[in-house]
């Protein structure tokens, strides 16, 4: 039976699902508008306070997934682009997936960019 990982793994790698929001800015903006609404309902000075300044600090982390998520993409597209001009003169069916891959990963990552800054004022 396989130990479990410092992440709570499997040990091969494997870590549960969860871990995965922590790379997802959509995840910290949900929680950010969950704390602000909370802060609306709310009575007291110092809990409205205490929940916006929670508010803020899921923004920033929404903030610092949204960057390693694009550096992440950036080196993707790097190995991508890297391996189809490896794979041109050998395969071109190979060197045509690999760059709609790349086409994809840009545009997935435009779209990404304009969703998450577009709604914000």
């Amino acid at each position: 039976m396989p130990s479990k990982g410092p992440a709570g793994g499997d040990g091969l790698g494997i870590r549960p699902p969860e871990l995965g929001r922590v790379n997802d800015p959509r995840h910290w903006r949900d929680r950010a508008e969950e704390a602000r609404i909370m802060a609306s309902e709310m009575k007291d000075f110092f809990a409205i306070q205490s929940m916006l300044r929670s508010a803020e600090g899921y923004d920033r982390l929404a903030e610092m997934a949204e960057t390693r998520l694009h550096e992440l993409r950036r080196k993707l597209i790097e190995r991508l682009e890297a391996a189809s001009s490896i794979a041109e003169p050998l395969n071109p069916t190979v060197t045509f997936y690999l760059k709609v891959a790349i086409d994809k990963l840009s545009e997935d990552a435009t779209n990404v960019a304009r969703d998450d800054h577009g709604g914000r004022g």
